[in-house]
């Protein structure tokens, strides 16, 4: 039966050794303690966040907390470019003040950020969004004034 510091040890050696795991030593913290491996920081994709949690899992007797994230591939392609166009369009076209919306899109999905007038112009633009076809998904945080910010500026 292996030690606990021949385990440590065959789990680092494995990280090294693996192609595309040596990059992840400057992006994300593997740290063994005792029978737990605690792995933080980011990933740049899904499948290095699966391969180094193959490699732990190999290891019943090691307990994983993985905290780690997935950066995101916020890529545009020409459909997202296209898509992007759309919504902009839309945007103008529609009711709501997008005028200080900033706007990304990839993978069909629409990230909205800045500042709109109230609650409700941040629901018609979301909605105004959700009708588009080729939208998967929408990333809302748009953020708007409190009502009593609102009311002490008007006077």
């Amino acid at each position: 039966m292996k030690t606990l510091f021949e385990i440590r040890a065959e789990i680092m050696q494995q990280i090294w050794d693996h192609e595309s795991l040596g990059e992840i030593t400057e992006r994300v913290k593997v740290v063994l303690d005792g029978k737990l491996v605690l792995i933080t920081g980011q990933f740049k994709n899904y499948e290095q966040k699966r391969m180094l949690l193959d490699i732990v899992s190999g290891y019943p007797q090691m307990q994983i907390l993985c905290d780690a994230t997935v950066e995101m591939d916020m890529r545009e392609s020409e459909a997202d470019s296209r898509l992007k166009e759309i919504v902009m369009q839309a945007l103008k076209d529609g009711q709501g003040d997008y005028h200080k919306v900033r706007l990304r899109v990839s993978e069909g999905r629409v990230f909205l950020d800045g500042m709109v007038r109230s609650s409700k112009d941040r629901k018609i633009i979301q909605d105004q969004i959700d009708q588009i076809p080729g939208v998967r998904s929408i990333f809302n945080n748009l953020t708007f004034p409190c009502e009593s910010v609102r009311m002490s500026a008007a006077s």
